[in-house]
């Protein structure tokens, strides 16, 4: 079974494409796609309003989780709340002041439908997206590699994934007893031994995490639907929100300085290469997402890809399947 590259790129025949296309002919063609398929989809409204005005700069920024959105937030930090960055406050919250508030909806028709408070006609909106299983890998690795995000996560989607992957492992009992050593193992206060007899003690699998998230998902639990993870088309509300430009960022090296020229920000490029370039390769490296996916079961592997079946869609993405015996 073939899969789609997640590295270097992820959209259909950009590689070749992007030797002898210019920028500005790519990221039209996949903003004419985007109407496209959203005309085919009736433009389905997911009511997701996550766009931030940044007068300063004339721009709507429409943040990504694992799409570089940190390093989008690190900068306007620095150059817009410089007595925030004075005080190391990089925090999420940091720049909530300027998250718009929808203002109508004007329904399905030509021009932006969803209008905002404070954000004038003329700002470009933009977002930056990843192809999905490659976010949810880098998420993944994150999370079971640091102490502080095992911490952050535990709520989330750590603890309820190792329980319920293991609840079978345990004498009915000792569950209570060993969801509280969970709890304070995750919680950073003890260090389980390595040979200690209750398997809730170690760090959860790819596999069981996505086990997790199918789960959570047909139970609609909102555990199952983790900003990190969400598809991207519906978090940026990409039929509703009218977006000017929409960067891949797999193909950062030739986007990148295009969008950066359109939000008249070009002084920022050598900054934002740098920042990109390390935040795209530092944490998910070549066939690694295959390797991952190989882990799971046939299917699993579908239904893990029919979540992100509009991603692929609108942004030109391909799903990843990998030949397994499971």
């Amino acid at each position: 079974v073939s899969t789609q590259s997640t590295g270097t790129s992820t959209q259909k025949g950009e590689t070749e494409e992007s030797d002898v296309l210019s920028p500005e002919t790519i990221i039209t063609a996949r903003m004419d796609n985007i109407k496209t398929v959203c005309k085919r989809r009736r433009n389905p409204n997911f009511k997701a309003f996550h766009l931030f005005y940044f007068e300063e700069y004339g721009i709507s920024w429409l943040p990504v989780y694992k799409a570089s959105s940190t390093n989008w937030k690190t900068f306007f930090i620095d150059h817009v709340y410089p007595e925030k960055a004075a005080k190391n406050d990089y925090a999420r919250g940091a720049v909530w002041d300027r998250l718009l508030k929808p203002k109508e909806n004007r329904g399905v028709r030509d021009g932006r439908t969803w209008t905002f408070e404070r954000e004038p006609r003329d700002s470009i909106r933009f977002t930056i997206v990843r192809h999905p299983l490659s976010r949810l890998v880098s998420h993944y690795r994150k999370t079971v590699t640091s102490k502080d995000q095992l911490k952050a996560l535990r709520s989330l989607w750590v603890k309820q994934t190792i329980v319920l992957a293991r609840r079978s492992q345990v004498d009915p009992s000792l569950q209570r007893k060993y969801e509280q050593q969970l709890d304070s193992w995750l919680r950073g206060q003890t260090t389980p031994a390595e040979d200690s007899p209750n398997p809730y003690l170690r760090v959860p699998t790819f596999p069981e995490m996505v086990r997790w998230i199918l789960y959570a998902r047909k139970k609609r639990d909102w555990h199952g639907t983790n900003d990190h993870w969400t598809p991207a088309s519906q978090w940026t509300d990409i039929c509703q929100n009218d977006l000017d430009i929409v960067v891949l960022l797999e193909n950062r090296g030739v986007e990148l300085p295009y969008l950066l020229h359109r939000l008249n920000m070009t002084e920022h490029l050598e900054y934002f290469m740098g920042k990109h370039n390390s935040s795209g390769d530092k944490e998910v490296q070549g066939g690694e997402v295959e390797g991952m996916v190989g882990q799971l079961s046939a299917h699993e592997q579908e239904e893990l890809n029919k979540i992100y079946e509009m991603d692929y869609e609108v942004f030109g993405y391909e799903p990843v399947f990998v030949e397994t015996s499971l």
